[in-house]
Parts: C-alpha cells; sequence; structure tokens
C-alpha cells in the first residue's frame, strides 16, 4: 500500500466518521446549553473521545495481530483469493 493510498483511506474514514452524532450533536449541545463556554466541559469531552478511539485502536490492533497469527495461512488461499476476487 502506497503512501498515498493509505492517507487517502484515513482521510476518506475520517470524513465518515465526523459525521457521527458524537461528533456534530454533543458539541453544539454544550455549546448551547449556557451563555459562557465551559472549557471543563470540553476537556472532559475530548479527553473522553481521544481515550475511547485510542482504547478501540489498541483493541482492533491487537485483534487483528492475533486474527492474522491464527488464520493468516487460510487468508492466503486460492479459495479465499477467489472469493476476494469476487
Amino acid at each position: 500500500m502506497t503512501f498515498l493510498t493509505f492517507t487517502s483511506s484515513l482521510v476518506v474514514l475520517a470524513l465518515i466518521d465526523s459525521m457521527s452524532f458524537g461528533t456534530l450533536l454533543i458539541p453544539v449541545w454544550l455549546l448551547m446549553t449556557s451563555r459562557r463556554v465551559r472549557v471543563d466541559r470540553f476537556l472532559i469531552y475530548l479527553l473522553t473521545v481521544v481515550g475511547l478511539y485510542f482504547l478501540f485502536g489498541l483493541i482492533i490492533m491487537f485483534s487483528a495481530d492475533l486474527f492474522l497469527n491464527r488464520y493468516g495461512s487460510l487468508l492466503e488461499s486460492k479459495q479465499m483469493l477467489i472469493g476476494q476476487f469476487i
């Protein structure tokens, strides 16, 4: 996978993710609930989002590593390659 392909895939995933409920409506709700912007609310929200994304990233990374180590040879079989082609 080239750098350009990898980067464009990440950009598309980031755009899809930015359209979720948590990234669109929660910040707007936090801005509209009070007259003053409460920095502590935003920091708690941002730290929660960053922490959960980091945790989910680690879970996905280690799960994929275990899966590929265990079933990697099956994924390279002729039947799987034909299935991927179709």
